[in-house]
C-alpha cells in the first residue's frame, strides 16, 4: 500500500466508525468507495473504514479483485490495500485502540501484528470472519506476486485456477522444468514445495528434458 494510501491520524475528530449498526447504510458506503476508487484510494478507504461489520468490506475488495485482474500492478495494488484495511481493523480490536491511532503507525507494523494476530489466533476480539478475510488476501497476494514472476518468465498464468486446480500446476511446473536456467528450476522447486507437488518428480522431470531435448546443456 502507498504512503498516500494511510489514513492521515491528524484529523481533530477521531475515526472510530458509527457508534451503532444503524447509523448507517453498509451498502452505501461500499457504493461511495466503489465510486471513488478509481480517483481518490484514500476516500475509498476512509469510506470502507466508517463501515460498523468490516466484514462487509469484503464486497468490494472482491469486487475490485475482478476488475482489476487482468491488470496486474493495480491488482496487486488492490490486494494490499485490502489486506491493510483489514489489518487496521484486527488490530484496532486486538488492541482496544481508535481508528485513528493505528492509522497513524507504519503500515508495515501495522500488518505484523495483524499477521501475528491471525496465525495465532488466540484471542477472542477478532471475529474470526475478519480473521479470514485477512488470511484470503494475504494468500491472494502471494498466488499474484507469484504470477507476476511467472509472467517474467513468459509462462501465463490463469489467476482463477492455479489457487485450485492440481493439474494446472503440474502443467506450469512442466513448462518451468524445460529451462536451463539454474534460477527458473530453483522457482519450480519452491513453487512444488508450495503446492505439495514432489520435488523429486519436478527434478527426475527435467533431468529427462534435458536428456532427450535437442540442443541442450546443464544449468548454468
Amino acid at each position: 500500500v502507498d504512503r498516500d494510501v494511510v489514513v492521515d491520524g491528524d484529523d481533530d475528530a477521531e475515526m472510530t466508525g458509527p457508534k451503532q449498526d444503524d447509523e448507517v447504510d453498509q451498502g452505501l458506503l461500499v457504493d461511495m468507495a466503489k465510486q471513488c476508487v478509481g480517483t481518490d484510494l484514500t476516500l475509498a478507504l476512509c469510506y470502507l473504514l466508517c463501515l460498523s461489520d468490516p466484514v462487509a468490506a469484503d464486497s468490494f475488495f472482491s469486487e475490485m479483485v475482478t476488475v482489476y485482474a487482468e491488470r496486474h500492478a493495480d491488482l496487486e495494488r488492490m490486494i494490499r490495500l485490502a489486506i491493510y484495511f483489514f489489518s487496521v481493523r484486527i488490530v484496532a480490536l486486538e488492541q482496544g485502540v481508535s481508528l485513528t491511532e493505528v492509522c497513524s503507525r507504519e503500515i508495515d507494523q501495522v500488518t505484523l501484528i495483524a499477521e501475528e494476530a491471525e496465525k495465532g489466533h488466540t484471542s477472542s476480539l477478532s471475529p474470526p470472519g475478519l480473521m479470514e478475510c485477512l488470511r484470503r488476501y494475504r494468500s491472494l497476494l502471494y498466488t499474484t506476486l507469484q504470477a507476476l514472476e511467472l509472467q517474467a518468465l513468459n509462462i501465463k498464468v490463469d489467476l482463477g485456477r492455479i489457487s485450485h486446480d492440481p493439474q494446472y500446476i503440474r502443467d506450469i511446473l512442466a513448462a518451468l522444468v524445460q529451462s536451463t536456467r539454474s534460477s527458473t528450476i530453483s522457482f519450480a522447486l519452491d513453487m512444488a514445495g508450495q503446492y505439495q507437488v514432489p520435488r523429486d518428480q519436478v527434478v527426475l522431470e527435467h533431468v529427462a528434458w534435458v536428456l532427450t531435448a535437442p540442443d541442450t546443456t546443464c544449468p548454468d
